[in-house]
């Protein structure tokens, strides 16, 4: 099986406030992309939140709570791979403040993943790299040693020879909402894009 993990315990220090609660055309921020991944073929959809968050989790999705979110990205890392199925044979670690992926990204995540037995599998659109990233199980204990913001980009960098890209043709992995003005820009383009159910 394979799961999917959408960090979303940052302190949003640029934002300024918490990015969760966040509305986007009337639906929290968080909700889309935990949409995207339960209407993807992951068979398990984990979200890591900080301690009191005020967000409801869509059905279907598991809530884990980062306790030490100041230790860094790599800490809600830690705290979602230890918290996913024993029976989980790979993970696609996403990222909470990017609304406006597609669930059909993440499924030609998991085929091209299928087709190649690629230990890492990375988007990107029009050149450039993404979220989610794919990793196999075997390198659960390589990333449960990141420290610090350290996220997939340094652990990918260091793992070249081990990654595939997959060019997707959906900006979405790699627009994300860090301001102010983020927030109305996003908004403008989820109004272009189709429904998605929450």
């Amino acid at each position: 099986m394979l799961s999917g993990l959408i960090l979303a315990a940052g302190l949003s220090r640029r934002m300024g406030r918490p990015k969760q609660q966040i509305l986007l055309r009337g639906r929290p921020m968080l909700d889309y992309a935990v949409s995207a991944f339960l209407a993807s073929r992951v068979e398990e959809v984990l979200v890591v939140v900080r301690p009191g968050a005020r967000w409801r989790s869509p059905a279907g999705a598991r809530v884990v709570v980062n306790s030490h979110p100041s230790a860094g990205m790599s800490s809600s890392l830690r705290v979602g791979l230890r918290s996913l199925d024993p029976r989980s044979g790979g993970v696609l670690v996403g990222l909470g403040d990017k609304p406006a992926l597609h669930a059909s990204t993440i499924d030609a995540l998991i085929l091209a993943r299928t087709e190649s037995h690629a230990s890492i599998v990375v988007p990107t659109f029009r050149g450039v790299r993404g979220n989610p990233v794919l990793f196999d199980s075997a390198l659960f204990p390589r990333l449960l040693r990141l420290r610090g913001d350290q996220g997939a980009k340094a652990f990918l960098q260091r793992n070249a020879a081990m990654v595939l890209e997959v060019a997707v043709d959906d900006p979405g992995v790699t627009l994300d909402v860090n301001v102010q003005a983020d927030v109305r820009k996003m908004s403008r383009l989820l109004a272009r894009l189709p429904l998605r159910r929450v």
